[in-house]
């Protein structure tokens, strides 16, 4: 007797789960993948960045003008 989150192809003898234990289909394993791979891209951009103001603040330190490249955050004024 099948439970009722199974269910059963009589051609091909294939039990198909679709209860919490069923296989993660492709496309949502390739989506969690990408967003995974988004988050980590996006951390190191952020650190990136960081380390971009620390320079460009000690380059303004050194010369008395700040770059033109220092990263400005959103409402932030130089």
């Amino acid at each position: 007797m099948e439970s009722k989150d199974e269910v059963s192809d009589s051609d091909s003898g294939i039990i198909l789960q679709s209860g919490p234990d069923s296989p993660v289909s492709p496309m949502k394993e390739l989506t969690n993948a990408v967003r995974k791979q988004q988050r980590a891209l996006e951390a190191r951009l952020e650190a990136c960045l960081e380390e971009l103001r620390r320079l460009c603040l000690r380059e303004a330190e050194l010369t008395g003008t700040l770059p033109a490249e220092y990263p400005l955050k959103p409402g932030e004024k130089a």
